[in-house]
């Protein structure tokens, strides 16, 4: 399988001004919609200022300044959080983390089924969010998600898919069932991947529509549903924004020594 990791989705969000204002993934007030206009004097001035003062303060002076900010941001940003644990279990698989990368992993019979992917660059900042216009506060929500790898192993065999979350944007099918997810490579393998495996491209002008159809069916019959793949992005949005708040905190533990 073509691993994600060496080609992870180029979706990097700006998360320089306040209070998660700009930061994807994040649920935002009308108060930081607010902050976020162009037409707001505060945010303006605040930022010329912070831009003249990183121009000419000293370092010191700018490093305090950083520290300080840094202060207010991890506040804001662990107020906002939703997900204050990452689940250790989600129907049945086992989640594993090691920095930016999730593993899952779950036995069925003499099956074994390991799903892959990578939070870093997984929040699209160019989607347009939902805005719900009922809601006192309307909230905004970008969600993490990140292309996975699916696997299914038998033995010393391997049936792989890398599939990747279809944009809100698109239209729907003809039977009105929207998929949350498409399959964007398959291959089987022996052993260890390897560089030289030949992966089977699913865009519709290579991949006959029925086949298609046929391993969707069959993805969902072992489980990986848009239900499953809806928590796969929640699991996901959950774990990058507590990622994003512990690297402000690393940050802010270098300027403070």
């Amino acid at each position: 399988m073509n691993k994600l990791f060496k080609s992870a989705l180029g979706l990097a969000s700006l998360r320089n001004i306040s209070s998660s204002a700009l930061h994807p993934a994040r649920t935002v007030s009308t108060r930081s919609l607010l902050q976020m206009s162009v037409a707001s004097n505060k945010i303006n001035s605040n930022w010329c200022q912070c831009r003249f003062a990183h121009g000419k303060g000293k370092p010191a002076v700018a490093e305090k300044e950083l520290f300080e900010f840094l202060s207010e941001e991890i506040q804001a940003e662990k107020k906002i959080q939703k997900s204050k644990s990452i689940p250790s279990e989600i129907d049945g698989f086992q989640v594993k983390l090691d920095g930016p990368e999730v593993s899952l992993e779950k036995t069925v019979g003499s099956e074994k089924i390991e799903i892959h992917f990578n939070v870093n660059h997984s929040v699209d900042a160019d989607a347009e969010p939902q805005i719900d216009p009922n809601m006192d506060e309307p909230e905004i929500e970008m969600k993490s998600k990140p292309s996975f790898e699916v696997n299914f192993i038998k033995g010393n065999k391997t049936l792989g898919f890398t599939c990747s979350f279809i944009p809100p944007e698109s239209e729907p099918s003809e039977d009105g069932y929207n998929d949350l997810f498409s399959i964007d490579e398959v291959d089987t393998y022996e052993g260890e991947w390897k560089d030289n495996h030949y992966c089977m491209p699913s865009v519709e002008e290579v991949l006959d529509g029925p086949l298609y159809d046929l391993l969707m069916n069959y993805l969902e019959e072992k489980g990986i549903s848009n239900e499953f793949v809806d928590k796969l992005s929640n699991l996901s949005t959950g774990y990058e924004h507590a990622s994003y708040i512990n690297l402000l905190s690393e940050i802010q533990k270098f300027t403070s020594q």
